[in-house]
């Protein structure tokens, strides 16, 4: 599946993008585009301008949890260029179709709004959880039912915008 510049910066957007290291609400470092950075060896070998990411994963991860992500900025000196940032949220989004293509029977094959629609899904829950939390939605792609699949794709936690989006891009199969 190729990522238009489009529906890059639709995920950006939906996700919002910071250049340095920041606590989600999970309480996992993450940086760009909801990107998890798994531990300080991870972090220092990311392409990162500025400081040491080794101990700047470690500031950020010892920081109090449930900050805005502005707070963040002050514990991380390190900065990912914009470039990176694409980069990584490319890589994060090729892993979400690979679980999407083992667990979607024909998802290369569907129209690219509906793999769009699915991707961002995966991409924001996770391809696991997500392929297990839609089985109507994922019952309703394989019979090619936009409308139905339109109707069953909304998602608690995430804007209205977002489901709008995503319900949209169903019914424009």
């Amino acid at each position: 599946m190729e990522f238009s510049a489009d529906f890059l910066a639709r995920v950006t957007t939906f996700e919002g993008s910071t250049s340095y290291m920041y606590l989600d609400p999970a309480g996992h470092v993450t940086v760009g585009v909801g990107h998890v950075i798994a531990s300080p060896e991870d972090a220092a070998a990311m392409p990162f301008q500025g400081s040491d990411a080794f101990h700047d994963w470690c500031r950020v991860k010892r920081a109090l949890r449930g900050k805005l992500i502005a707070y963040y900025k002050r514990c991380s000196t390190c900065r990912l260029t914009d470039r990176g940032v694409t980069t990584l949220l490319k890589g994060d989004l090729e892993s979400a179709v690979l679980q999407l293509n083992a667990g979607v029977p024909g998802f290369a094959t569907l129209p690219l709004p509906v793999q769009q629609a699915l991707c961002d899904m995966a991409f924001d829950l996770g391809a696991a959880r997500f392929l297990e939390s839609y089985p109507a939605l994922l019952e309703r792609v394989e019979a090619a039912d936009w409308n139905g699949a339109s109707a069953t794709c909304h998602r608690d936690g995430v804007t209205q915008e977002r489901n709008d989006w995503c319900s949209g891009m169903f019914r424009a199969a």
